[in-house]
């Protein structure tokens, strides 16, 4: 699962989450590690979105960094 992934590298991905949500701090990475609805809760509350906004950006995010990380590994 990518969301996996994500959490084995958070300290490279950090910068792209905040650049993502700039409003993110270190509760981001507390928020990660409690799972995907948490992360999306800690946005929605700290980016001025719906709960339903959040887990939105937050699949559109997760996408775009799958797409790039497959394009990074379909070009090595």
């Amino acid at each position: 699962m990518f969301w996996d992934q994500l959490l084995k590298s958070w300290q490279i991905n950090l910068p792209m989450i905040r650049s993502r949500f700039p409003h993110a701090d270190e509760r981001a990475l507390d928020a990660l590690h409690q799972g995907h609805q948490s992360f999306a809760e800690l946005m929605a509350r700290t980016h001025d979105l719906t709960l339903r906004e959040a887990r939105e950006e937050v699949e559109d995010w997760l996408h775009i960094l799958h797409i790039s990380r497959c394009d990074r590994s379909d070009a090595a």
